[in-house]
């Protein structure tokens, strides 16, 4: 993305260049024919090839040379006067424009359109149609490398281009044409296969292989075989994943800086290597002293308990960005996701960083740590301040903050739409369009200004805005469990009640309050409810009322629930969820949030494990049982699990479960040192 500003100048010249070009030719020529998008590209690459077309000019770089690029800017018949003037620059640079869509040739589709007409121009009907070698990228890609090329340029010269997902044109297609990882043996055979490509010294965009497929990540190797560790690299390689001996024998080799990202965006089973350096490589400076201690090895996030323990030398840098970050957050659009992204990354590498950062060289130096990213940590480290953090925090974003703290409104909006309108308004931001529509108060919400209509939910989230986004006390958590545990039990004294989150790991103070019910199941009884007829003569069943049910009843009654936020479809079922409000009866208290989560006596240990978190370890040991070819999630820990090869994310086979009574059965399985609750904070 760096490049993007300074192609504009760049491109403009270009664009110009064509544009007087095109008029010169009006002047002594009739107005030019009319074609469609592919006589145009056909025409192009036919004047290209005999050698008399003057935009392949060898005063251009020609990095584009090796990609064979379709390009359609969403022209309904002709081609317009933008579509024929990319198409020359995609020429001018290189690149081998074709005129028709073929999967077996094409290595990029770039695209200015949106995914209908774009799947027209392609002949298709799906994306999932496209094979997942070929990105579709926007034509900001092209532009960001443009930025790059020398002015003057003499001889070979290489240009950076940007990773092919930083500019993906449609989210469902993120992770395409980013090669999915293989195992050693394949790589060095593919070098070999890649070698005449290599020779060409403008081809390097540092982001793809030229449309190369590579094997999916599991490929070839059975479901449950662990799949384990990854070989150190260094910043300009590809790292490899090798098959190597189970957990048990070796857990430190395995390195996956972004395991705790997974269920967050598709890039996350990508290895480190599709991390975006905003700045070109560059030799150390004199001023950087390496370290005289080495790294520690970077293995998976759960399995390090004493991550945590050790004080950060550069919190306050890690303070400002994470500001930053949570203001980019605020903000619905694909740019600023991938910002977050960024920042993310970024913010883990300097919190693994062992001492302080002393220069702009030093802070570059640090994998995920790009050119502009380092230019703001030496500006909090010379002022203790971050302006971009005053200029990114507008009117808007304070407003839609403050609406994003209404429970029940979200970031997402959560409409009923068709499958086609649901790409359109999936991304839209409730709190944008509240802003939008000319609320800027909490009262203009109520006021229903604009034509806003809130839910009943919403409508609570208001009314309790602020006791709902202030954190309590752990004291006043522990007494409210405490008089909900004793109401449960005197309904079963069987049941076995837990009180999980971040008051189960030991913090100070508590968002809300999660409790997990459960029943042992010797006697035969279980806490759902039951159907059973009275009378064995007659056909009338009569239904018992499971334990939440009568819960919820006790709890209301004793005015320790106050208001219902989501009710279970089925409060009987074995597994429910409810959510709602609560307080400490008696005397004037807060509301505060509060969860019952009802699962099986079976699933218990899996359940606590995964409503304990933090956040970041659940990921992490989640990923890591994936990546050992395992699931694991609430209902417990599976084997044998089938996953689809070009999408690991899809489950053919839900496997069988092996382990989910108990948290340490869990943990020896996978590999990961026993930690109490406490020690697993990592966030």
């Amino acid at each position: 993305m760096s490049g993007l500003l300074s192609a504009k100048p760049k491109l403009k010249r270009d664009e110009n260049e064509t544009i007087k070009k095109r008029s010169r030719e009006k002047k002594n020529k009739e107005k030019p024919k009319q074609m469609t998008p592919e006589e145009y590209a056909q025409m192009l690459m036919d004047k290209v090839n005999s050698g008399a077309h003057g935009i392949g000019h060898k005063k251009y770089v020609k990095f584009l040379a090796g990609k064979n690029l379709f390009y359609t800017g969403g022209d309904m018949h002709h081609a317009t006067e933008r579509t024929r003037g990319r198409m020359e620059i995609i020429v001018r640079y290189g690149g081998n424009l074709l005129p028709k869509y073929d999967e077996s040739v094409v290595t990029h589709i770039v695209t200015d359109a949106q995914i209908r007409p774009t799947l027209r121009a392609l002949g298709l009907k799906n994306l999932d149609d496209i094979p997942d070698h070929i990105p579709t990228v926007r034509w900001s890609w092209i532009v960001s490398a443009i930025g790059r090329t020398p002015s003057a340029a003499k001889g070979s010269v290489n240009v950076r281009m940007d990773e092919v997902w930083l500019h993906a044109a449609f989210s469902k297609r993120i992770d395409a044409g980013i090669p999915r990882v293989r195992s050693k043996t394949s790589l060095k055979g593919k070098a070999v296969e890649d070698s005449d490509m290599n020779k060409n010294p403008v081809q390097d965009d540092g982001s793809d292989s030229d449309g190369n497929i590579e094997e999916p990540l599991g490929a070839g190797v059975q479901p449950s075989a662990p799949l384990f560790g990854l070989p150190a690299t260094s910043h300009d390689q590809r790292p490899s994943f090798k098959q190597t001996t189970p957990p048990q024998q070796s857990t430190t080799d395995s390195q996956d800086p972004l395991a705790e990202y997974y269920p967050k965006a598709k890039a996350e089973l990508d290895s480190e290597w599709s991390r975006h350096v905003d700045a070109e490589g560059s030799d150390l400076a004199s001023d950087y002293e390496p370290i005289d201690t080495p790294l520690p090895k970077r293995g998976w996030t759960c399995d390090n308990k004493d991550t945590m323990k050790q004080s950060c030398a550069n919190q306050d840098i890690i303070d400002k960005l994470q500001e930053l970050m949570e203001l980019h957050k605020s903000r619905p659009g694909e740019e600023d996701r991938w910002r977050v992204y960024s920042y993310s990354k970024c913010i883990r590498a300097l919190r693994h960083y062992p001492r302080r950062i002393k220069s702009f060289t030093e802070a570059c130096s640090i994998r995920g740590v790009g050119e502009k990213t380092a230019l703001k940590v030496m500006e909090i480290i010379k002022t203790g301040q971050l302006r971009r953090i005053e200029y990114e925090n507008t009117d808007d974003i304070k407003v839609t903050r403050l609406f994003q703290g209404i429970y029940g409104a979200g970031v997402y909006q959560v409409c009923s739409c068709t499958k086609a309108e649901l790409i359109r308004c999936s991304g839209q931001s409730t709190a944008f369009k509240w802003y939008a529509a000319g609320c800027r108060t909490l009262d203009d919400l109520l006021a229903g200004k604009g034509g806003i209509k809130l839910t009943e939910q919403q409508e609570i989230g208001i009314k309790f805005y602020d006791d709902i986004n202030s954190r309590m006390p752990r004291e006043e958590a522990r007494a409210i469990f405490n008089s909900i545990k004793l109401i449960a039990l005197r309904i079963d004294s069987k049941l076995v009640v837990e009180i999980m989150g971040s008051y189960r790991r030991g913090k100070s103070d508590c968002g809300d309050i999660d409790i997990l019910i459960t029943r042992p199941t010797d006697d035969g009884k279980t806490h759902a409810g039951i159907e059973h007829d009275p009378h064995p003569f007659h056909n009338a069943l009569r239904k018992v009322p499971g334990v939440l049910r009568q819960l919820l009843a006790e709890l209301h009654s004793a005015r320790i629930l106050t208001e219902d936020l989501a009710l279970p479809e089925d409060p009987n079922d074995l597994e429910a969820t409810y959510r709602g409000l609560c307080c400490l009866p008696g005397v004037y208290s807060k509301r505060r949030r509060i969860d019952f989560l009802m699962v099986p006596w079976c699933s218990r240990g899996a359940a606590l494990l995964y409503f304990t978190g933090d956040d970041i370890f659940n990921r992490a040991i989640r990923m890591k049982a994936n990546v050992m070819g395992y699931s694991l999630n609430q209902r417990g820990l599976f084997a044998g699990v089938v996953r689809d090869p070009h999408d690991r994310r899809v489950k053919t086979n839900p496997g069988t479960l092996i382990a989910a009574e108990t948290e340490e059965e869990i943990f020896k399985i996978l590999a990961v040192p026993w930690q109490e609750p406490h020690e697993r904070v990592r966030g």
